[in-house]
Order: C-alpha cells, then sequence, then structure tokens
C-alpha cells in the first residue's frame, strides 16, 4: 500500500497568522475571553470560591490584584492564574 505525502511550504509570517486565527477560532467557539481584568463573579468562578469574605482576604493579603473602588472591583485575570498555580498540589 502506497502512501502519498504532500509537503506544503509556506512563509513564517503566514504560518504565524494561521495559528493566530486558528487559536481566535478556539477561543470563539468556546466562549474564551482573554480579558485582563475581569468581574468578581469571573474571579470567584475561577478561583471556586463562594463567599466575599475569602475574596476580600486574598485582597488583604496581596495574594491576587485588584483594582477599582469598593462599588467597582476587578481583578487581574493573570494574577489569579499565578495565585492558583503557586498553590497547586503535585498528586502522588
Amino acid at each position: 500500500m502506497e502512501t502519498d505525502i504532500k509537503i506544503i511550504c509556506i512563509e513564517s509570517e503566514a504560518y504565524y497568522r494561521l495559528i493566530d486565527r486558528l487559536i481566535d477560532y478556539i477561543k470563539l467557539r468556546e466562549g474564551i475571553k482573554d480579558e485582563k481584568w475581569i468581574t468578581p463573579s469571573e474571579a470567584k468562578k475561577m478561583l471556586n470560591v463562594k463567599s466575599d469574605t475569602t475574596m476580600q482576604t486574598l485582597k488583604d493579603k496581596g495574594l491576587i490584584r485588584f483594582s477599582g473602588s469598593k462599588k467597582n472591583v476587578v481583578f487581574d485575570r493573570h494574577s489569579i492564574l499565578e495565585y492558583l498555580e503557586k498553590n497547586a498540589k503535585n498528586t502522588f
């Protein structure tokens, strides 16, 4: 049985544009947001936290970054991901 192998050559710039478009398509299809600042409810969901008190503790201890006043607080998505990564436990 013969297998035809075809090689497609494209410029590196075109390749990276294609990858970027593919990533954008997947994010759109899956409803993934890439915003730097997220709402308190989105932050709670990422952290699997239900309590406003827990969120306040994380803010007070400087464990996650936030901006805004009491009424209009937003959280830094990247700092939440860093917090989760730093506190992840290895499995046995």
